[in-house]
């Protein structure tokens, strides 16, 4: 099942204080933007800022972040009455203090609570770009029997730091680098649903059916390919 994805997403062009900011525009300079602010977006600016650092705290995969995710997802479950698949991140930079590595947290997130995963192979080339790991090493780790689907998707460069920091913007064709994961990934899985997300910058349909006739072609090609 080869399907593409036109939702759009809104956008809010409000301004806010992350971690990237912070990268980006330096700390003195968001100290200065605090400071001329009314009191009320003071105080709002704090409670953000504390959401974005319990956020990172819980981003740390630990024993404790563990247990709240399973309690979660298992609750999440229990009242749909039915397994849900929990997607892998991209990530924009480095967090360390981590206990486990990304694959063996998702493996014990589905031993845990009988949860599918879902694998975005763009999000995997975008966290291996901007964080210098192994694209192909993370797939090769990865629980594949827990699947249940895959998706692909477009990027784009930071406009700021350029492709030192590629962004998830499924505005953009699939990279060929992604279209070279995915049919490694299938060569080791066999078929499965895969979703092509384009959710702005919207091109003309005949185009989005190329990717997804790529990507048709690629399945049923699979006794020709390498085994990973």
């Amino acid at each position: 099942m080869i399907v593409t994805n036109h939702e759009r997403k809104g956008i809010s062009g409000q301004h806010s204080y992350t971690r990237e900011s912070a990268l980006r525009w330096g700390v003195p300079q968001m100290q200065a933007d605090f400071a001329a602010q009314p009191e009320k977006v003071q105080a709002e600016t704090r409670a953000r800022v504390m959401r974005i650092l319990d956020a990172e705290r819980l981003a740390r995969r630990r024993p404790s972040a563990l247990a709240r995710i399973a309690a979660n997802i298992s609750a999440t479950q229990d009242a749909l009455g039915r397994a849900i698949a929990i997607e892998n991140p991209t990530h924009y930079l480095h967090i360390d203090g981590h206990d486990w590595s990304e694959t063996d947290f998702l493996a014990e997130l589905v031993r845990r609570t009988g949860c599918g995963l879902l694998l975005d192979v763009n999000n995997v080339y975008l966290s291996a770009h901007n964080l210098g790991t192994s694209a192909h090493g993370y797939l090769d780790a990865f629980p594949v029997q827990a699947i249940t689907e895959i998706h692909l998707a477009g990027h784009h460069a930071d406009p700021h730091l350029g492709d030192a920091l590629l962004i998830d913007s499924h505005d953009a064709p699939v990279a060929e680098p992604v279209w070279a994961l995915y049919e490694r990934l299938i060569a080791r899985t066999g078929p499965r649903p895969t979703l092509i997300e384009r959710d702005d910058a919207i091109p003309p349909l005949p185009e989005l059916l190329a990717e997804r006739e790529r990507a048709h072609r690629m399945l049923a090609n699979l006794e020709a390919l390498p085994c990973a």
